[in-house]
């Protein structure tokens, strides 16, 4: 199975809070700025869909959280 997991970046001194999706199978991986959206689960669905967008994956609708 092939998933996109997404986790939260803490802020350095040169960098704001990130987040990062990375794909499991091929190390594939892409990070937003997590300050451009009013709600942190906001950024996580963002950066997920441009992982999916960069692997050309076709979205059936369906949202798996875990």
């Amino acid at each position: 199975m092939q998933t996109i997991e997404t986790k939260v970046l803490a802020a350095t001194n040169t960098k704001p809070t990130r987040i990062r999706a990375t794909h499991t199978g091929l190390r594939e991986s892409i990070t937003v700025e997590a300050s451009r959206f009013d709600e942190l689960e906001d950024a996580h669905k963002h950066a997920a869909a441009l992982l999916m967008r960069k692997l050309k994956w076709n979205s059936n609708g369906r949202t798996m959280v875990g």
